[in-house]
């Protein structure tokens, strides 16, 4: 069996930071906002900190369910709290299907969302997603979805493209998916949503059958409070939580209160996200323009979000290339069989600028000497 994504990332993690690699285009959010985290973040002795933590959060701490619920237009009794959106994911799949019956998911694909249904017993099929356009391909969609289909999972953004479905997608996706089986739900990995600059509510208030799960990690560059949240219907929130405890048992109070306090100044930290992601948006346009041009490289750098999904024209398989650059130019990009998709690999670039800069020189460096020495070999 292959390494999945995520242990890949973690060893490879380990490695960077032992060799203090200075080239990283690995990661898929933003980095850590840690001026605005000393503004705002209390010492455990602060009056503040010690009144909130006062406070038993036997489901999740009160305050920061209602704060969450506040900022994305819901009831405090459709979140449910987790430790990240991978915790969510599996929470989504323990508590809502069932060993042995089915789920749909789309590809290219953030590998949990496949993964996890699949080590959890269930048999997964999948449905094409358009890679520039981000249209799911509803005819293929609807070959999936059978009587024994629980759950349909899809990103928005998606990963790893970074593309954008609206409202009305979305709805036109539950269509299709309710005109084959009116027990399955749509399961919407919202992550990255938040960089979308228009203000759209969860798609989970679109309809009952939706559940969106999302988290700090992406756009906020917070991992490290490990506060991802679950919205839903009341009747899908009692589910979940009932199930919560087998995964999370009691979560972490401390981190709970922390992250209360970063909600104080919530729109602080989604406006520093989305300034600095548009300036280094422009920089990776304009380092991968000649590239584009050249034919060297193909593929697009997506309106909304932080990271790019490429591939290097004439190739089926963007391994070799993968470790070609790690070799000779020490700069680490993700390779597209995580995503089921061999020939591209992904980009991040939601990194401090001049690490940004450093890590895309030497990216460009490196793909035009790979593609250089291969014109060779074949000629």
């Amino acid at each position: 069996m292959k390494i999945s994504y995520l242990s890949w990332y973690k060893d490879l993690l380990g490695q960077i930071y032992r060799d203090n690699t200075k080239y990283n285009l690995l990661s898929s959010g933003i980095s850590e906002p840690w001026d605005l985290l000393n503004e705002d973040l209390p010492e455990s002795r602060d009056p503040k900190f010690k009144t909130r933590m006062a406070t038993a959060n036997e489901w999740g701490h009160p305050l920061l369910i209602e704060q969450i619920a506040s900022r994305y237009g819901v009831n405090p009794k459709n979140i449910t709290l987790t430790c990240g959106a991978s915790n969510g994911i599996i929470l989504c799949a323990l508590a809502l299907s069932s060993r042995y019956m089915k789920v749909a998911v789309e590809t290219p694909v953030y590998e949990p969302l496949w993964r996890v249904p699949q080590e959890l017993g269930m048999e997964v099929s999948f449905f094409g997603r358009h890679i520039t356009s981000g249209e799911i391909d509803l005819d293929q969609l609807a070959a999936r979805i059978t009587k024994d289909t629980q759950l349909a999972f899809i990103s928005n953004l998606h990963n790893p493209t970074g593309s954008f479905i609206s409202e009305s997608q979305i709805i036109s996706i539950l269509e299709v998916i309710k005109g084959c089986n009116k027990d399955c739900y749509l399961v919407i990995d919202e992550i990255y949503k938040d960089f979308v600059p228009d203000d759209f509510l969860p798609a989970a208030t679109l309809d009952d059958s939706i559940i969106t799960i999302s988290s700090l990690t992406k756009v906020y560059g917070l991992g490290f409070l490990r506060c991802g949240w679950i919205v839903a219907s009341e009747n899908l929130t009692n589910r979940l939580r009932h199930a919560q405890p087998l995964i999370n048992g009691v979560g972490s109070r401390q981190l709970e209160v922390l992250t209360s306090f970063v909600f104080d100044s919530f729109e602080k930290y989604r406006k520093a996200s989305r300034d600095k992601v548009s300036v280094n948006r422009e920089y990776v346009k304009r380092q991968l323009a000649p590239l584009f041009k050249s034919d060297v490289v193909k593929g697009w750098v997506p309106d909304y979000g932080c990271v790019a999904f490429l591939r290097l024209s004439n190739w089926a398989d963007s391994l070799p290339l993968v470790d070609y650059l790690a070799k000779e130019f020490s700069i680490f990009v993700v390779p597209g069989w995580f995503f089921r998709e061999p020939s591209f690999f992904r980009i991040g670039f939601g990194i401090d600028l001049d690490h940004l800069k450093s890590s895309m020189q030497q990216l460009v460096v490196g793909l035009n000497d790979f593609d250089a020495q291969n014109s060779v070999k074949n000629q």
